[in-house]
């Protein structure tokens, strides 16, 4: 339980809110290996030299390598047909090949140096030896893993009327690490089941997972867009050009948080501001370093007091508020019956398959007249993933790095069906996702300012915070923008 009376070192925290959300009451503690940012040992910024952010990376994974084991637990967290560890003979398949992947690989990366050092061995020989090696390891995830096209639709069906129109939206969805075809095509159909919406997938083909993580940290540090990315990049920007698209979706998990935070570099110079407003991102297990998002006013942002502010929006991003003052549709009483303290709340078993309605909006003083604001950027993350403290979580708390929301879940797990999907959007019956559940119905502690240690005035429920959790079951949240 946390107090709002509770003053720690890590109340430093990034200019990014930090919703913690716990599917727990133990006292477990947030950022366990974490510590602010020391005027002493500033933070390199992603921008400075590739090997020294190299290194950086080197000592960040040693700081959490305790955690790696964590990202494959629990095994048995979900029992859904899809979930990556469930026992099928797909799943054994691809586990099986994993496997032999990681012995050859590290035996490939262990044999460099023998043979140069202590073999000696000439170039000439050496080069075609690495290649070789290349080759074959591509070779064998080409005919076990990667077998497909690189563009996939989701195969579930839906259903024939959707309770809201969804002709104008696009969802897209980039891959993580150690993903092939099969795994791929389950998280698409998941997605598709869990908002009613086709989705397309990017995938990234994996190469396994140790040369998977050599790829993430070339990517991460030398900000190097391989070929993925660009052929991401491409269809990214083509359907934001799209007349026909009002919304573009876009769901990355662990390595394609990485290539959505080189994505959005790219968009913020080149695309329109109107067309980047048709933008909403949503990460789960983000492996990026860094995530940027252009300056943006809405409704309400520009200093006037008295404006509706949709509070699907959630707290600003990029810059807090200065909230002087906040009056629910419902008054006082309503403030009163979501907010009890600072701590986290927990409902009953027998409350959690009603559907909540709706909040309503909410009246803003703004004190600061310019917001900078994130197009719907949400951060969705286990506090015991290693690829999350290894990311997201550790670089969120650091000034104008990492905008967006993070919703932290007490949790081991990297899994993204399996460890993220299944336990924050669980399904009734195995058919619809169920009303409010002990995640999203968590009392979000109140954010905390980067600059002045300030708390902002408001508490609420994780379901009025998470805008992606409004588009379940085919739902879609309010928009009222005049955009």
């Amino acid at each position: 339980m946390l107090h709002s009376n509770t003053t720690t070192p890590y109340a430093l925290l990034s200019i990014s809110t930090i919703l913690i959300l716990s599917a727990t009451m133990d006292p477990i503690p947030i950022f366990t290996a974490s510590r602010p940012t020391d005027t002493q040992d500033p933070p390199l910024p992603y921008t400075a030299s590739p090997w020294r952010l190299l290194l950086s990376d080197l000592r960040l994974a040693k700081q959490f390598y305790r955690h790696i084991p964590q990202m494959f637990r629990p095994l048995r967290d979900s029992d859904g047909p899809i979930a990556e560890l469930n026992l099928t003979w797909e799943n054994l398949w691809v586990i099986l090949v994993h496997i032999i992947l990681i012995f050859y690989q590290v035996g490939f990366l262990i044999s460099l140096p023998v043979l140069s050092f202590f073999c000696l061995m000439p170039a000439p020989f050496l080069l075609p030896y690495i290649w070789l090696a290349f080759k074959v390891n591509k070779v064998i995830c080409r005919w076990t893993l990667n077998r497909g096209d690189r563009i996939l639709h989701s195969t579930y069906m839906l259903p024939e009327n959707p309770p809201w129109p969804r002709e104008h939206e696009r969802w897209i969805f980039l891959n993580g690490i150690a993903v092939g075809t099969h795994w791929m095509q389950n998280s698409l159909n998941r997605l598709s089941q869990i908002f009613f919406r086709p989705v397309r997938g990017i995938h990234t083909p994996t190469a396994g997972i140790v040369f998977d993580l050599i790829k993430c940290l070339i990517q991460r540090n030398f900000c190097y867009a391989t070929q993925d990315v660009r052929d991401a990049y491409e269809i990214i920007k083509e359907t934001l050009w799209d007349d026909g698209c009002h919304k573009l979706i876009l769901i990355a998990h662990s390595q394609g948080g990485i290539a959505t935070s080189l994505i959005v570099d790219w968009l913020v110079g080149e695309i329109s501001q109107g067309h980047l407003q048709k933008l909403e991102i949503y990460t789960f297990g983000n492996a990026a370093n860094h995530f940027n998002d252009p300056r943006r006013l809405f409704p309400g942002e520009d200093g006037r007091v008295g404006e509706p502010r949709p509070k699907d929006r959630g707290p600003a991003a990029g810059q807090y508020q200065n909230v002087s003052r906040v009056l629910h549709e419902q008054g006082e009483q309503q403030m009163a019956n979501v907010g009890r303290g600072r701590g986290f709340s927990v409902p009953e078993r027998g409350q959690q398959t009603a559907s909540p309605r709706p909040p309503a909006l909410e009246v803003i003083e703004v004190g600061a007249p310019m917001w900078q604001r994130a197009p719907f950027i949400e951060h969705y993350a286990n506090s015991d993933d290693f690829v999350c403290l290894w990311g997201v979580i550790h670089f969120i708390r650091m000034r104008n790095r990492y905008l967006g929301h993070l919703f932290l879940r007490q949790s081991p797990g990297h899994l993204f069906v399996q460890h993220y999907l299944d336990p924050m959007f669980p399904l009734d019956n195995g058919e619809v996702t169920i009303g409010v559940n002990d995640f999203f119905h968590l009392v979000a502690m109140a954010p905390i300012s980067a600059l002045e240690s300030e708390r902002c005035g408001w508490t609420d429920p994780g379901w009025h915070l998470s805008r992606l959790w409004r588009y379940r079951n085919g739902r879609s949240p309010l928009d009222h923008y005049g955009l």
